[in-house]
Formats: structure tokens, C-alpha cells, sequence
């Protein structure tokens, strides 16, 4: 039994508030794993079609089974997966989530420090950061499921709208997936996965960890840079400042210049209603 629905991201866009929110339809299911990547292909795919169906199955008596999957639009990391979506559900409806480029490629970064897997500092590790930069390149990621998927299978929602008019935009989203509008969760106004709380390791430790990383010792290198209570009462984590959070206004401009063009796909795919972050 496969899913009806999917959420295909973007990583950092509130894709983890939207799937909590929506687990608590009555008429909606997900799969307990949030991220199978199933779709991925590869290593991802390996335990085949029958083992993804299964995770739905407990669902069957329900009208939309939904899967959140944030690496689906993050082509050309990922290629392939809107083909093998819809070669699976060809009714399957889609939701993506967006947010203002810049930071979301900020929210990005910090999430890889905190978990280790990320080195450089912010306006290095944006600039040469392909992952970041075609991750936000929003255009770009909605077109490739343009192209197997009608217009009408297509939402996208802004994360801002979900968080500044949560009731309005959960309408929105109901009413994509065919269910009655008005439907509330018993807090409308949740918001996860924020970084408010994480914390992320001083540079000398993520500068260990990446010698051992470049050293092909990945499980070192990540328990090196996980983040414990004993490391935070020593001081080896810490919450983020603001400055770490901050680009240098000049790379921020040229950031946003160069999303306009992609943007300007994205307006041809999404119409005129939905602001655009001033960039189209």
C-alpha cells in the first residue's frame, strides 16, 4: 500500500512542523520513519517496494498516507526521484515547503554543524557548498516535478505563512489533499525543529572530527562532534551567536542575485498569489 502523498521538502522549511501537525488528522497516516528517503534510489531503495508499502500499511483504513522526505528536492544531489515517485503514485498529491532562500541555507548550515557533519565556517561553507545553494534553488527543484507531475498535484506553501497565519495556511493544505478545511491541531501555532536549543561544537573539536572524516573514520569523526550534556557543563558545546548566524552583506546580495533567475521559474510554475520573497 504506498503512500498518497508527499512532502518533498526544503530541508530547513518547516517540513517537520507540517508532518507533526498532520499526524494528528484523523484521516491522515504517515509512516512512523519521517525520513525513509525511500525514493533516493540506490542504497535507499534496496529493501524494495515491498518493504516501503509496508510502512503504509497501517494506514489502510485512512484516506491519505503521507511521507516527509526533505532530501526528494535536492537535485541534482538526488536525481531521479520525481520519475520513481510518480512511477509509484502517479495520483500522489505534493507538498513543498519553501523559505526565504538566504536563511534557509543558514539554517541548513547550522543544522550539518550541530550534527558534525559540516567544518567550514557559514559564508565559506555557503559559497562552495553546492547542497546549500541548489537546496534553495526552489525553481529549479518544483520544475523537475512539473515535469511528470499535472499542476494541480502541486502545492507549495511558504514556511513563513505557516508560522505568521498558521489556520489560513493549514487550509490550504487540507484543502490540497482533498479534506474539509477548518480541521485544527490541538496547537495550530507549533513550530519544530528551530534552532532554538541546538548547540554545535567549537571550531578545534570540528576541526578534529574533520581530520578524522577526511581520514575515513566517520563514526569517530561523528562522536567526536555529537553533542552530550558532559561536553556542554565542559564547555566543548554551545549554543550558536548571532554573529555565526550573520553572512557579510555583500555575499548575501550576490546570494540572492543569483536566485532571481530561479525564482523567475518558480513564479511561471506557482502564478502570481504567492509572495516570493521579493525576488520575483
Amino acid at each position: 500500500m504506498p503512500p498518497t502523498f508527499f512532502i518533498i521538502g526544503a530541508a530547513k522549511a518547516a517540513t517537520t512542523a507540517l508532518w507533526t501537525t498532520l499526524q494528528e488528522h484523523p484521516d491522515v497516516f504517515f509512516s512512523a520513519q519521517k525520513e525513509t528517503n525511500y525514493l533516493l534510489g540506490g542504497e535507499w531503495s534496496s529493501r524494495g517496494p515491498e518493504w516501503y508499502e509496508s510502512l503504509f500499511v497501517p494506514g489502510d483504513s485512512v484516506r491519505h498516507r503521507g511521507e516527509a522526505s526533505p532530501s526528494y528536492s535536492m537535485f541534482p544531489m538526488f536525481r531521479g526521484v520525481p520519475e520513481r515517485a510518480i512511477g509509484l503514485v502517479p495520483e500522489a498529491r505534493i507538498i513543498y515547503m519553501i523559505r526565504s532562500p538566504v536563511r534557509r541555507m543558514i539554517s541548513h548550515w547550522a543544522q550539518a554543524t550541530a550534527a558534525g557533519h559540516e567544518h567550514r565556517p557559514l559564508a565559506e561553507a555557503v559559497v562552495w557548498g553546492s547542497a546549500y545553494y541548489f537546496s534553495s534553488c526552489y525553481g529549479l527543484q518544483l520544475s523537475r516535478w512539473a515535469k511528470v507531475y499535472p499542476s494541480q498535484s502541486l502545492l507549495v506553501v511558504r514556511s513563513e505563512d505557516l508560522a505568521a497565519e498558521p489556520e489560513s495556511t493549514m487550509d490550504r493544505v487540507l484543502t490540497h489533499l482533498g479534506l474539509d478545511p477548518g480541521w485544527r491541531p490541538a496547537d495550530v501555532n507549533r513550530r519544530l525543529n528551530t534552532l532554538d536549543g541546538k548547540l554545535r561544537v567549537p571550531r578545534p573539536v570540528r576541526t578534529v572530527s574533520g581530520v578524522l572524516r577526511g581520514a575515513g573514520l566517520e563514526r569517530a569523526a561523528v562522536g567526536v562532534a555529537k553533542r552530550t550534556p558532559r561536553k556542554q557543563r565542559l564547555g566543548l558545546v554551545r549554543s550558536y551567536s548571532d554573529a555565526e548566524l550573520e553572512l557579510p552583506a555583500d555575499i548575501e546580495a550576490a546570494l540572492a542575485e543569483c536566485f532571481r533567475t530561479d525564482f523567475r521559474l518558480l513564479r511561471s510554475l506557482v502564478g502570481d498569489e504567492l509572495d516570493l520573497y521579493g525576488l520575483a
